[in-house]
Order: C-alpha cells, then structure tokens, then sequence
C-alpha cells in the first residue's frame, strides 16, 4: 500500500486508475482455461471502481491486510489487480493494491504507482494525463516466442548445459526428508546507520555492490555449513536489459542460477571471491533470457533431478514517489528467499528472509540472518582474509562455545548405542520404523541389532572398527548402522546411487575393512573390503556380547561431496552426535 500525504478526493483518484487501466495492457490482461490449455489474452478496458473502507484502529487495518494478501485471485478469466482507498482514523488515507504475479513485479509496481499519483496531480489540476509510453505487453510475450526459437536461445542452452552438467548434488546448508508446503513466513533486519555506512564505503572502495556481497557472504556461510565449495546459488535478475522493456508494466524477473567453484582447500580470500561472484553474476546475466523451467526441464532429462539451489538471493532498488509497504504473503517456491533492498534516499538497507516454514524454523531463519550480518562485517574488516577463517559465529556464540560459563553446559554422559537402548527398555512396543508397508517396534529393532552385531563381533569388529554400509534407505539401513555401533563399531554410510567410482574411492580412502550390503548391491561393485551380506546372515549367530563405549568413541564417517576435488572423510563422535 502506498501512503496519500494530501486531502484525496475520491472520484479524482478512481479516474487516475481508470486512465491508467486504459492505456497499460497489461493490467488489462487475463487467463483463461480452454481445451488447449491455459491461455493469455489482453481483455477489451472495463471501468474500475475504487472500494472505499475505513477503520478507526491501526489494528483493525492490518487484520484486513493479513486477510487480503491470503484471498486468492479467482485467476480464470477475471481481472488480475485489485485496488482499495482505506481510511484510518488520523492517519492519512492509503492506496492498497493488489497484482497477481502474472502481471506484475517489483520494478513494474513502482511504475504503475508512479503512474496513478501521476495522474491524480495531472486530473488535480485540471489537466489531461499524460499516457505512458507504448505499454503493449504483448511486444514482450512475442519477444520470447522468437527468442525460444533463436540461435541466442541456442546458445544459451549450452552455456547453462556446460555450466551445470557436472553440478549434481545440491549444497544445502539444511536437509530435509520431507515434503513441504510453500506456506512460509518472513524475518527482517535493517541495517544500523554504521554497518550502512560501512557496506557502502566498502562497495565504493572495492568498486562491487551490496547485492554481490550479499552472495559472497552466503557463499561462504553455505560451504562451511554444507562442507561444499562448489555451490549454486538462485539469482533473481529484474530482466529489463532490453531497453525497449525498462519501463513497460509486466512480469519480466527472471529466476537464474550462480555457479560458485572454488578449489577444495585452496588458499581463496574474500576479495577473490568477490572477483568471482562478479564474473559469475556477470555471466548469468548474459544468458539469463533461458527460461528457468526450460534449465530444470534439461537437467530432468540428463537424469539430474536433484533442485540446483536451496537459496535464492534478490536485489530491489525501487524508489515509489509516495510512502510506499509490501505485504509478504505467506508463500514461498524455495525453502528460502533473500531480498536485499534499499528504497529512499538515504540507500537504507534491509535484509528480509523469506522461509518455507516447514523447512526452516523462524529461529533458524534468524541465525541465518545473524551469521550471514557476521560474515559481511569480518569480510568488509579484512577484505585479504581468507573465506575460511571469516567468522560465521557471533562474539557472543564464539564465548558460549569457549566458556560454558554455567552448569547448564551440555556435557555427553552415553553413547548413542546406550541412549537408544534406553529407550528400547522404556518403550519396548513402541513403533521405532516404518517403512511402507512394514513396522518395527523397538524391542524389535533392539533384537535385531543385536544379532547383526554378533556376527559383526565374530569377523572382529570392536571399538571405532570402520565398517561401510552401502543400503538403500529401508530399516535394514537402520538396523545395520544400530548392530555396526553395538559392537563397538563406527559406521561409514554410501548411497548406492553414487557414482561407481566414488563408491570405490570412499572405500579405498576409509580404510574400512568390511562392507555391509546386500547380493544384489554386491555384484556392482569392486570392494577391496570383505563382504557381510545382510540379506544372507545365519539364522544362528553367537551371543551377543554388549561393548562398554565412551562418549568420545568414533560414531560414524562421512565424507564431503567432493565435487572440485577428491571427497574428504569427516569423523564424527558419539558426543558431537548427542549434542
């Protein structure tokens, strides 16, 4: 909504609407379902009428906001834009508007608010509005179908074909197993005056933007977190590089990825990847016409199904002539959306992070916000600092981990193998897997370990023994890990869907001695371990003989992806786990 500082008169404003209503096509746009399809047509102009409300209390007014932006446009044949004069009592009157996406995004918005004000002043003045400039929308949809059939979109095909063919496992700074809703939610920071000033001053010196150190910062954030420096990142790319597209009314953003490499333990400093990011960016842009569900549709039949990114970063530089607030609406595509905006002219920075709020927690969403504030301020102090050593933990959250400081400091006391047959003796009937059609209580599952780690014991198996594990997730999985950490073991977990000869490099590289899997799974590879098929154990095995752990023994190993250099294993204790 934007704020309307003098006296309005209403019906001058409905016409300011109107005029605008006439001249833009694309406003005028609408979607139809027909037996081809789903199609678009520009329909003929109908006259608007200006809903007029008014409400005594601020919050009687964002309680009518928070209902509207979650009332759906009725998309099938029907106006796209929606548009309300609110009244609160001693505040001053405000425009509220409503767009769907199809019509609208955040450049077009300016100017089609621009252009009603406009108008108003003109209609005001007793004075004829002056018409936008050619607004036929359909300019731009002709554009594309002749772009989808140029030698440009050819070529930008195979630039995205070479930059991401190799690109096959997601860098994520969280996993979840799970589907999701796109209901999200949002958390926001302003930027104090002296960070403002610092990011600004350090742009201007290092000659780059706020947006490129935005993604810098959430590069370095998402490898150290994911253990990747091989990332890519979402862009979100206004697409108005056509100067005969800057100041049409439309849905022109255009969603690309980043593609960030940097070599696996090279020395690389902030400055370095700033140079980096620049380039990619650059590149992006350059080939950003590609349509981002063409790319994904390319990568599907390349048998690469996995989503390019988790995140996705954009930039809003929108300066409205009046007072103007965006309402989130609570649904998000992507786990998470970074919007990095300055409006105004004092260039005030905001930070907003848009979650999916069955992916992320609001807590989690504001630690992200937190460390990546962290990682723009050690970056901006010591530009030669290498991305490493930049620190990602807050002052605060670096003392915590130095000095406990309290006796409510978390110290590991069992083993996860003790911690789970805990809970197996307290709740021996209740369900511990489901898997399909079958499931597992864990008195059960406690058995069934058990027996696993008998034979385990009888082939030597005994305290922080690496043994692999190359299973399909199923409860075998988690009765092979279960049985591997009851005799003392440490696991080394392999999808069987990993490249054969990463497969065979983890269990060169771990040292594992024995290999648990199925036949099947079996005759696929060469291991230089021995073999424990799960599938095939001996009714009858030895008794089982429990191992007195400690919380410091080595848990479990698992190794990085590996995709700019050779994987590299990570040893995990039982401790480090429980914590």
């Amino acid at each position: 909504h934007s704020e309307l500082q003098e006296p309005i008169n209403n019906n001058l404003l409905e016409q300011a609407i109107n005029e605008l209503v006439k001249s833009a096509d694309t406003l005028r746009l609408r979607i139809q379902t027909t037996q081809d399809g789903v199609a678009q047509y520009v329909a003929d102009y109908e006259v608007v009428t200006l809903k007029e409300l008014a409400f005594s209390t601020e919050a009687q007014f964002t309680q009518h906001i928070d209902t509207l932006i979650r009332y759906p446009f009725a998309a099938d044949n029907t106006a796209l834009y929606y548009f309300e004069l609110i009244r609160v009592t001693g505040q001053p009157a405000r425009l509220v508007y409503c767009f769907h996406h199809v019509i609208m995004d955040a450049a077009s918005m300016k100017i089609t608010v621009d252009a009603i004000y406009d108008n108003y002043r003109q209609l005001a003045r007793g004075r004829a509005c002056l018409p936008l400039d050619d607004q036929d929308y359909r300019h731009y949809l002709k554009y594309e179908a002749d772009y989808l059939s140029s030698e440009k979109c050819a070529n930008d095909k195979n630039f995205w074909a070479g930059k991401l063919s190799t690109y096959e496992e997601t860098a994520q700074i969280k996993r979840v197993n799970k589907s999701v809703s796109v209901h999200a939610d949002r958390v926001d920071y302003h930027f104090d005056h002296a960070l403002n000033q610092k990011v600004q001053d350090f742009c201007k010196r290092e000659k780059t933007s706020a947006y490129r150190l935005l993604i810098a910062a959430y590069y370095v954030y998402l490898s150290r977190l994911s253990g990747r420096r091989d990332t890519v990142i979402g862009t979100v790319f206004h697409n108005r590089f056509n100067l005969e597209f800057c100041d049409k009314i439309g849905m022109f953003v255009s969603t690309t990825p980043v593609r960030l490499a940097v070599a696996e333990s090279a020395p690389f400093n902030f400055r370095e990847l700033l140079s980096l990011v620049g380039n990619e960016v650059e590149l992006a842009q350059q080939h950003q016409d590609y349509p981002f569900d063409l790319l994904m549709q390319d990568r599907k039949q390349m048998g690469l199904d996995a989503p390019l990114f988790e995140v996705a970063i954009s930039y809003q530089n929108s300066s409205f002539i009046l007072p103007t607030e965006f309402h989130f609406q609570k649904a998000q595509e992507f786990p998470l959306v970074i919007h990095l905006s300055h409006r105004g002219d004092n260039n005030q920075l905001k930070l907003e992070l848009d979650y999916q709020t069955d992916y992320f927690s609001r807590a989690e969403a504001s630690a992200i916000c937190t460390h990546l504030l962290t990682v723009i301020e050690a970056a901006i102090a010591n530009p030669q600092s290498d991305i490493e050593n930049l620190a990602i933990l807050t002052q605060d959250e670096q003392q915590k981990l130095i000095n406990p400081g309290n006796s409510n400091h978390f110290i590991p006391r069992y083993t996860i193998t003790e911690l789970f047959e805990q809970q197996a003796a307290i709740n021996p009937d209740a369900l511990a897997i489901v898997n399909d059609d079958t499931s597992v209580t864990y008195q059960d599952l406690n058995g069934q370990a058990n027996q696993l780690a008998s034979r385990l014991q009888t082939l030597d198996v005994t305290r922080e023994t690496l043994v692999a594990v190359l299973l399909p997730r199923s409860s075998e999985l988690i009765i092979a890990m279960l049985g591997i950490i009851k005799a003392g073991g440490a696991y080394l977990p392999i999808d069987p869907d990993y490249p054969q000869d990463r497969i065979e490099f983890m269990l060169q590289d771990s040292g594992a001695k024995l290999l648990v899997t199925t036949s099947e799974l079996s005759n696929n590879y060469s291991s230089p371990c021995n073999l424990l098929l799960i599938d095939k154990l001996p009714n009858a095995t030895g008794e089982y003989q429990p191992v007195s752990g400690k919380p410091d023994d080595l848990f479990y190993v698992i190794y990085t992806s590996g995709s700019t250099g050779r994987p590299k294993g990570v040893a995990i204790e039982h401790a480090s786990f429980e914590n």
